[in-house]
């Protein structure tokens, strides 16, 4: 089916090669292929696999958890996980890169350390939940996405983001979003301040007053007026009319001497 009608999560598995004796040989050899045609199959339009570019960064960490699957008891168990986060996308950013991979790796670690040797039925991430290792899959894909955000890491648009936990060698889980106008997407950058119509005099000569300022900056027509700094005569502002009339003042008197060792 259309990738969006896909779960978010999955399970994986490696499959361990046995041997067989001659009169499982012909079975054995069919499963692989019934194996493939019901699993494989409907994975051919995951609009994923036409990303052309994927940074993956991986850590690891140690968790205890109880796990319950009724009728049967709850049963405490642990393991070491190995995590990789996989981030695609279809363009690369200026410098030709996908992400801050830096910043990948910090916010995966950040992760990890929030989980490592802990019981994650005492987290708050994992509370009212059964913590199986697709929950952990999820907690770590939003923890990480919002590290990962919030550090400025993304530096072009991520489509797709897969979080994946591998409990033991042969057996895990993942959780994954993806979004084709942007999953997670550059931060805008911030504007730029707008121009002030007002200028900060600073080191006057401690004799100068604002009388003294009107008659320098009268030569810009749009001058207003000089104000020293109660209580700091050597500070004083200076407002225009406009701002174009405080740039071209800060242009001409920038550095301006007034008196001798005094600028």
């Amino acid at each position: 089916g259309p990738a969006a009608s896909l779960p978010h999560y999955t399970t994986q598995f490696v499959r361990k090669h046995v041997r067989v004796g001659p009169a499982q040989a012909n079975e054995a050899r069919r499963a692989p292929l019934r194996a493939n045609n019901a699993v494989l199959q409907p994975l051919q339009n995951l609009s994923h696999s036409t990303m052309p570019y994927t940074v993956t960064v991986r850590d690891r960490c140690m968790y205890a958890h109880a796990l319950h699957f009724p009728p049967s008891e709850p049963f405490k168990t642990g393991c070491t996980a190995v995590v990789d986060a996989k981030l695609q996308g279809p363009s690369l950013a200026a410098g030709g890169v996908l992400c801050d991979i830096l910043a990948a790796q910090s916010a995966l670690r950040a992760c990890m350390e929030a989980l490592d040797h802990k019981d994650l039925d005492a987290l708050d991430d994992f509370a009212g939940t059964n913590s199986t290792v697709e929950v952990v899959a999820r907690v770590v894909f939003k923890n990480f996405a919002a590290k990962l955000a919030a550090a400025g890491g993304v530096v072009a648009p991520i489509t797709r983001l897969e979080v994946v936990v591998m409990e033991s060698d042969i057996a895990g889980a993942s959780y994954f979003e993806e979004d084709a106008a942007g999953l997670l997407v550059p931060a805008a950058a911030a504007p730029a301040p707008a121009a002030s119509n007002v200028l900060c005099a600073t080191n006057l000569p401690p004799d100068y007053d604002a009388a003294a300022l009107s008659v320098l900056f009268r030569q810009f027509e749009s001058f207003q007026e000089a104000m020293l700094v109660p209580g700091d005569k050597r500070v004083a502002f200076v407002q225009f009319a406009d701002a174009a009339g405080a740039a071209a003042a800060r242009e001409r008197l920038g550095g301006f001497r007034l008196a001798p060792g005094v600028e």
